[in-house]
């Protein structure tokens, strides 16, 4: 027998007796065993709690519960929610620097992040041209 179907059948035959075929699997299955007991133990808490009176309502109980509900609903992962964190700045850091690459590399030689100087366009002094030179030569 296959797993799903003694969880299955061990559900139907509560109370009854179980099949001979759901007995050897649980014998030979822990995981299946393990279930077995939780469920158990699950349906006798329940019969337990069904047994205690029920609470009177007090001044402010809906609140309460909304909130404790509330605080239920944002109690997150902290290693998950570290990660998106982390990933979104990772993005964030990303697209800044090539952004920032970006515009450094088309930026115009007269921007002031590329502020052109005189000895980029005419050479130094102490440069004096050869005759043999065929650019500045004569």
């Amino acid at each position: 027998m296959r797993c799903p179907d003694v969880r299955e059948q061990v559900d139907f035959f509560e109370g009854l007796d179980t099949p001979v075929s759901v007995q050897e699997h649980l014998a030979i299955c822990p995981s299946c065993r393990a279930e077995v007991e939780d469920r158990k133990l699950l349906r006798t808490g329940f019969k337990a709690l069904a047994q205690e009176p029920l609470p009177e309502l007090s001044i402010g109980f809906v609140p309460r519960l909304i909130r404790q509900l509330d605080n239920a609903a944002l109690n997150i992962d902290p290693a998950r929610d570290f990660l998106e964190r982390a990933g979104r700045r990772v993005v964030f850091a990303s697209v800044v620097l090539a952004l920032t690459v970006l515009v450094a590399l088309t930026a115009p030689p007269s921007s002031p992040w590329r502020q052109s100087s005189v000895t980029e366009i005419y050479p130094a002094p102490h440069i004096q041209a050869v005759d043999s030179d065929l650019i500045f030569g004569q």
